[in-house]
């Protein structure tokens, strides 16, 4: 039997008071994404992320203009951000495209902290070599799991991640596709080996993407 986790995502401190004070809510989500970004209070988020981290698992997502969010700043200065949140998440999201990639080490995260690896690309589904490349450079960096959130415009490319996906038995992978065409593999590929499916608590963090709620009830 496949094993994996819904992910549910976070983008307003608003919601993670409300979840902190309510856990309840949290029903049917396995982990908790916090995307943390400069509209937020860096003290209040850590103190709600450490309350809600007794009741599920954080995964810590700093995003920059460039990959969705709203942050200006280089990746020396993001660094500084995540390490804030080292004693408190239990995952942490760097882009493989970022320079935070290219000049960080594994040494750099502690050894107990699950690294994930993400690439997006909100036009298309790059081909089956492209993507096997992107899993190699996330996995010869050390990463524990591969992300790879690609736009699907038809339904051959929903074909093309289950081929990715189930070529590449022995990698832990989270392959999921955007957009009105990808929304199913949202609940597909979690069932062929994809180990992350991500739904939003709040508003969704990604073209097409469902509700944390939704994934549940048809996947739990």
């Amino acid at each position: 039997m496949n094993s994996f986790f819904i992910v549910g995502t976070i983008s307003s401190l608003d919601t993670l008071r409300d979840l902190s004070e309510h856990p309840s809510k949290l029903e049917g989500c396995d982990v908790v994404e916090l995307r943390f970004d400069e509209y937020m209070d860096l003290n209040e988020a850590k103190s709600l992320a450490r309350e809600l981290s007794q009741h599920r698992p954080i995964l810590i997502t700093i995003r920059t203009n460039k990959e969705g969010g709203t942050w200006q700043i280089d990746d020396a200065h993001r660094f500084e951000f995540f390490k804030e949140f080292f004693d408190i998440a239990t995952y942490a999201d760097i882009e493989l495209k970022s320079d935070l990639f290219a000049y960080q080490k594994r040494s750099d995260f502690p050894e107990n902290m699950t690294i994930i690896s993400s690439f997006h690309n909100y036009d298309q589904c790059p081909s089956e070599s492209e993507m096997a490349q992107l899993i190699k450079q996330g996995e010869d960096w050390g990463v524990d799991i591969v992300k790879l959130a690609v736009f699907c415009n038809e339904e051959a490319d929903r074909a093309t991640l289950e081929n990715v996906l189930t070529s590449h038995p022995n990698s832990s992978l989270a392959l999921m596709g955007m957009g009105p065409e990808g929304l199913e593999t949202r609940f597909t590929l979690p069932k062929l080996g994809s180990k992350f499916t991500y739904g939003f608590l709040d508003k969704p963090a990604a073209p097409g993407q469902p509700s944390c709620r939704a994934l549940a009830q048809k996947l739990k």
